[in-house]
């Protein structure tokens, strides 16, 4: 997995400047509402607009899933697997941006980040109503991996 993503708050700020017009209803857009095996997600956050309209999206999940460094520094490109009680597959995707929204149906799940060489686990319980948050950080170094 490369990591042409890597980059810090400031470079995706500057990157964001063009998606002023995003609309997360076009489905050529670059916000778009995904389904994998029945469970609704989004994943994007590159710029202030994304994030914005991400923000404006959140009330139609219940899970939200972010990946930065220590540092700081967001990332996107990483490799996401979630799995319910049973250990059934009912996620899987790579991210496009930093954040990662998804609606699951109110239980324990077990959630794993991969990417940039480390992998990590966690058990998640989300609810019928609200947002669980979680925020998942790689100990990287703030230089620019090559690649």
């Amino acid at each position: 997995m490369t990591a042409k993503y890597f980059a810090s708050i400031a470079t995706i700020l500057a990157l964001g400047g063009g998606l002023a017009t995003a609309d997360p209803l076009d489905p050529g857009g670059p916000l778009r509402i995904q389904e994998y095996q029945g469970v609704s997600y989004v994943t994007g956050g590159v710029g202030d607009e994304e994030r914005e309209i991400l923000g404006q999206m959140a009330r139609e999940f219940n899970l939200k899933l972010m990946f930065a460094t220590g540092q700081g520094l967001f990332l996107s490109d990483a490799q996401v697997q979630i799995r319910d009680r049973h250990g059934n597959l009912v996620l899987d995707t790579v991210t496009d941006g930093p954040l990662l929204y998804a609606r699951l149906s109110p239980g324990t799940y077990q959630v794993t980040v991969s990417g940039f060489g480390q992998s990590f686990q966690r058990t998640v319980t989300v609810g019928s109503q609200g947002l669980t948050v979680q925020v998942f950080r790689w100990p990287m170094s703030t230089e620019r991996p090559s690649g």
